[in-house]
């Protein structure tokens, strides 16, 4: 009996230590294809690319002309009742820009089209740090719950050995009871597990928007870790990031604003030129007409104003941007290294340890120097520990995608974004 109570302890052991995969599981880079293809944030980048251009399209466009018709002498009295004597004029008015409006207005849409195209590349690496965060806590609670799943095991078959030794009168009824308790918790702590496994897969499919649901995730991946190293001096690596390069865009379409302002302080004139029908006479001439606004009640001087202030605070938030990243990455890669220097003691020193501590107690029983409860505290220390460590390697994982994400340079030509 004992011997069959140590094979299942053994067995668990067996299954804590070797993780293993499937191939037919979801890998890392399959959930990264899956949600770039159908993650509506990469769709909505792509649109606001397209409304970029048609902005870009329309900013170099010229006022449309306007036809204009004129009748005079109608309707009098006398001689110009009627319009007989009517004099009709037919003529072309057109706007004529000055002061660099649509210089100005072209390249503020150059820059946007150059924000949206920024967009895109932001998009693509929010949405892959997204799901390498997302598929590191599914595959850890994917690995939490097998362990959990095992632990219910072997405290099912705990309690049968322990039931049967009390019924024999070989145990007192009190270690029954606590075999009891201990498969019950072991019970409570499965189920919650399977909860969190499930939630953390609904939070990873919402990446691809539900286009495929997986059984089960390849923890392969998971169990590598290198060492990270350490950037003290990271500014020349971010102001190649296209979060920084967005940004400057954005003061230069600001810059390009405020010229656009100033020149609409400057009237555009309106020219005509028309064809004028004298009746009376049966003769023909050329109209031509020239309207310039005066610049006396309106100088857009609040529009000039705004446009400034918003190239100002442009370019604070690409200093914002720069400061924040620097102490992003600095909290995200010591965060990398210290789950990684944990992973790396536990894998090395503590889960050896752990293990030697449950063949030790193994032995014990077996020559019937311990209780049984010693054997399980010792399984129940091992199995604390190989969850320590897949905790490890989840914190490792999701900094690791965070600071590949804030290092990370711009993709866009590898999209083919034109």
């Amino acid at each position: 009996m004992k011997n069959y109570w140590i094979a299942c302890f053994a067995l668990a052991l067996l299954g804590l230590s070797a993780p293993g995969y499937a191939a037919d599981h979801l890998t890392l880079e399959n959930a990264i294809s899956l949600a770039i293809e159908n993650s509506p944030g990469i769709k909505g980048a792509e649109a606001d690319y397209g409304a970029a251009l048609g902005e870009r399209r329309q900013a170099g466009a010229l006022p449309n002309p306007s036809l204009g018709f004129e009748a005079e002498n109608v309707a009098g009295s006398g001689p110009y009742n009627g319009i007989d004597n009517a004099d009709l004029t037919f003529g072309v008015n057109h706007q004529i820009l000055v002061g660099g409006k649509r210089s100005a207005r072209v390249k503020a849409a150059e820059s946007g089209k150059v924000i949206a195209r920024y967009g895109q590349s932001t998009a693509r690496l929010d949405l892959i740090r997204d799901v390498k965060v997302a598929f590191a806590d599914a595959v850890a609670a994917q690995e939490q719950a097998s362990i959990t799943t095992e632990q219910v095991k072997l405290a099912k078959d705990v309690y049968a050995i322990v039931n049967k030794r009390v019924t024999a009168a070989a145990e007192p009824i009190v270690q029954r009871n606590k075999a009891k308790i201990s498969l019950a918790n072991a019970e409570l702590i499965a189920e919650r597990a399977k909860g969190q496994k499930d939630a953390a897969l609904k939070i990873l499919r919402a990446l691809w928007n539900n286009a495929q649901s997986p059984s089960a995730l390849s923890s392969k991946e998971f169990y590598k870790a290198e060492k990270p190293e350490l950037n003290d001096d990271a500014s020349e690596t971010l102001v190649n990031t296209p979060d920084y390069k967005r940004q400057t865009a954005a003061i230069e379409q600001a810059n390009s604003l405020i010229d656009l302002e100033r020149a609409n302080a400057i009237p555009d004139p309106v020219v005509s030129v028309g064809l004028r029908d004298l009746r009376a006479t049966n003769d023909q001439a050329l109209v031509v007409g020239l309207s310039i606004p005066l610049p006396v009640f309106n100088l857009n001087g609040g529009n000039i104003q705004k446009a400034q202030q918003q190239a100002v605070k442009a370019g604070t938030d690409r200093q914002k941007i720069l400061l924040q990243g620097q102490a992003a990455l600095a909290e995200r890669q010591r965060a990398a290294q210290n789950a990684w220097l944990t992973a790396t003691r536990i894998r090395s020193d503590i889960l050896p340890e752990a293990q030697e501590a449950f063949r030790q107690a193994q032995r014990g029983y077996n020559a019937g120097k311990f209780a049984y409860l010693e054997v399980l505290d010792a399984q129940r220390t091992l199995t604390d520990t190989r969850i320590t460590y897949i905790q490890a390697l989840r914190d490792y994982h999701a900094n690791t995608a965070e600071v590949e994400r804030l290092t990370a340079m711009d993709d866009t030509n590898s999209q083919g974004t034109k």
